[in-house]
């Protein structure tokens, strides 16, 4: 067993305090199943310059603390080892893909129930945002947790990861909305160009159905980059006790703006539910049949709760339960990983991968799918017509997020780390200057 040397918590700043001791380096992320050589800086500017442009931060967390070990050579020679905290959780995989189904096969039922004229709904389906909200909260807690980090860094990182994909199929949605705007939003209602790209809610519908959720999203990344100012203890209690306080004026004041609803609605409870299965999930001294419990209660309220699609309402039959369910599958998430092995498992973690671009390129599969349908008068065989729309949502979700989400992602980054290649070349010009001088 090679002897600890330094152990320390922290993020991209620590990790660079530990090379400006100087020497070469070399750094490994080790897991269950990867092990990663990132290569041999000699001091922070050779970090920063190979390597910040990477996503190297979400490893940095404190959930598994930095070591420092003697690799049984010369000091300029130590191995920097740390176990990443932020690595994939299946649990939370496989809820997101229970998420997006949910809400695509509700869309698919109302879809077919505009078409056979049956009028079919399954408000139950619309729970999955509900769900998606408690996973927002307990993902915020994940990753920044015990992690020094900027309100500007933290929100910089959010807009990267939400607005390229919601802006680009916006766009794509504007193109059909200028050719003809009845496809668009078919259900009816006034639509917004400016704000589906603000995303500033006033009433009227966004060009992609879907993206009034995310609104509520940036809303709690506000509050949540916020908290940031204050010290580490404080920032849960902060963000919770915002979301509270606004949630608590809207219910004395009762507004009837549309956009002072939002800012107020219950719905922003279920942010505080997932920080609060995170405080839990976090307790190694939580038992497993209470975990156990927690999945059976939830499930169990869902069966028995009536159906709930108002605001204050749904936050109890929907919010509550599932945050029973998210705490206890997340918290056996060592179970969840071996079912995660299965042929079943593996598709279920694929389409949690691909949940955000199915979230958001499911309407346009829906409504060109809907089109075969009806051309062939499948819509009178429920059964076949929601399968039929079902499938070609998931298809296309998937190839979205393969052939869109990935690429931008990766444009991005490549771009990020281009910038601070060059941010780095004046800085070490500048400074050669100075020499030279």
């Amino acid at each position: 067993m090679l002897p600890t040397l330094f152990t320390a918590n922290g993020g991209l700043a620590d990790f660079a305090n530990i090379l400006a001791r100087g020497g070469k380096w070399r750094a490994s992320e080790r897991s269950a199943t990867t092990r990663l050589t990132i290569g041999a800086p000699n001091n922070v500017a050779d970090f920063t310059k190979r390597y910040d442009g990477f996503d190297l931060r979400p490893m940095l967390t404190s959930t598994a603390p930095i070591a420092i070990r003697s690799a049984g050579c010369a000091r300029s020679s130590i191995n920097v080892i740390w176990q990443s905290g932020a690595h994939m959780l299946y649990s939370v995989q496989l809820l997101r893909a229970v998420a997006a189904v949910l809400v695509v096969v509700c869309h698919a039922i109302h879809k077919q129930g505009q078409m056979s004229g049956t009028g079919a709904t399954w408000e139950f389906g619309g729970s999955g945002v509900d769900l998606f909200f408690i996973i927002s909260g307990f993902i915020m807690c994940y990753v920044t947790m015990d992690r020094e980090i900027g309100a500007r860094d933290f929100l910089k990182a959010r807009v990267l990861r939400i607005v390229p994909l919601y802006w680009t199929l916006s766009l794509v949605a504007l193109a059909v909305y200028l050719v003809n705007p009845a496809v668009v939003n078919s259900s009816g209602g006034t639509t917004t160009v400016i704000n589906s790209f603000t995303l500033i809610p006033t009433g009227d519908k966004f060009l992609i159905q879907t993206g009034w959720t995310l609104s509520y999203e940036f809303l709690f990344y506000l509050v949540f980059a916020a908290s940031f100012s204050f010290p580490m203890r404080t920032r849960l209690p902060f963000t919770c006790a915002v979301l509270i306080f606004f949630v608590a004026g809207g219910m004395i004041l009762t507004p009837s703006d549309p956009t002072l609803r939002f800012l107020t609605s219950p719905l922003l409870l279920e942010f505080v539910m997932g920080i609060a299965a995170y405080l839990y999930i976090r307790d190694d001294s939580r038992p497993l049949l209470l975990s156990l419990a927690l999945v059976v209660g939830g499930l169990l309220a869902l069966v028995v709760m009536p159906a709930n699609d108002a605001a204050n309402g749904r936050v109890i039959t929907y919010g509550l339960p599932f945050m029973m369910i998210f705490a206890g599958m997340v918290s056996m998430e060592w179970l969840v990983r071996a079912a995660c092995e299965s042929i079943p498992g593996r598709i279920a973690t694929a389409i949690g991968a691909a949940s955000y671009s199915l979230y958001l390129a499911h309407p346009f599969a829906l409504a060109a799918a809907a089109l075969i349908v009806k051309r062939y008068g499948i819509q009178h065989h429920p059964f076949a017509s929601i399968a039929i729309l079902v499938s070609s949502a998931l298809v296309a979700g998937y190839a979205c997020f393969s052939i869109i989400e990935v690429s931008l992602n990766r444009w991005i980054k490549s771009t990020l780390r281009k910038r601070t290649e060059r941010l780095s070349g004046v800085v070490h010009e500048a400074a050669e200057r100075r020499k030279t001088t």
